[in-house]
This record gives structure tokens, sequence and C-alpha cells, in this order.
């Protein structure tokens, strides 16, 4: 569900809504308090298609912790590969040395 969700709303407000109700189900009543709910976190354009299209359900929101972990290892990979030392690499995404050697062997 989360991808249709995803496609439904773009990734930005998906990006929101996990950053705020992730691992959480988000009951879509149709109700005025639900929806003020979901415009502040992803605007009234997306709320109005979730609204539209799940409306008398649950959602479960995705913590987003995969998604994070995707962008995480492409950065790191890209940052390397353009000649950052590891360390730099480590320090500027607060992880250790050896996280990002595992992420730039991992495949």
């Amino acid at each position: 569900m989360s991808r249709e969700l995803e496609t439904l709303i773009g990734g930005a407000a998906m990006e929101r809504l996990c950053a705020v109700f992730g691992g959480t189900t988000i009951h879509v009543s149709g109700s005025a308090a639900c929806a003020k709910r979901l415009q502040i976190v992803i605007g009234p354009a997306a709320t109005e298609k979730v609204v539209h299209h799940y409306a008398g359900t649950g959602i479960e929101v995705p913590s987003g912790k995969s998604r994070k972990a995707k962008s995480l290892r492409a950065s790191v990979r890209q940052e390397r590969a353009e000649g950052a030392t590891v360390r730099a690499t480590a320090l500027k995404h607060g992880i250790s040395e050896r996280y990002v050697r595992m992420l730039c062997a991992s495949d």
C-alpha cells in the first residue's frame, strides 16, 4: 500500500507523512479534524486525494527507515566515488567509518 500511497500523493508528501506518522495507522474518516491534521503535514492537494481514495479506512504509514537507508547508501557511495575520504564521509553523515565501508561494499 505504501507504493500506491506514494504514487497518489508524491514522494515529498510521502516523506513528510512518514516523518510525522511513520509506524502508525491513520484512520481517514473524512472529518474536518482528520483533513486538517493531514493538510498540516502533506498539504491540501495531497489531503484531498487521500481522503477521496481512502475515506473510511485506515492507512498503515511506513516508518520510512528503508527509504532513509537507501538515500544514505546512495549519498555515501556517491561521495566516495567523487573522492571523499571514509573519515570525512562518516563525519558528514554521523555514522562510523566501518559503516561507510560496509555501505560501499554492499550490493
